[in-house]
């Protein structure tokens, strides 16, 4: 199981993924949440998505899935704000 906080990612494809449970063994990710919406931040100036960050709505039922480490752009925070959530990439995480 993984930390709450502790397990947010934004992959290559576009995708935001909350972790629910690793396969430790190969390095893969097996049980997660995936965020249907993803929205550039509104008070932001400019489309706020060009540097990886996203409002974030609609979390999806756990799904199964086979996530390589090699998929994952960067690791990212989650902050709650006023029924959505602000997904933003850690720094030292960037690829």
């Amino acid at each position: 199981m993984c930390k709450e906080g502790d397990n947010c990612f934004l992959l290559k494809i576009g995708e935001v993924v909350v972790v629910r449970k690793l396969v430790n063994s190969e390095d893969k990710i097996f049980s997660c949440l995936m965020f249907k919406c993803l929205n550039s931040v509104k008070y932001y100036p400019f489309d706020s998505t060009k540097l990886g960050i996203f409002e974030a709505t609609d979390l999806s039922i756990e799904c199964n899935r086979l996530i390589e480490t090699e998929d994952i752009l960067h690791k990212c925070v989650r902050l709650p704000f006023q029924g959505s959530v602000f997904c933003l990439p850690l720094l030292h995480t960037t690829g």
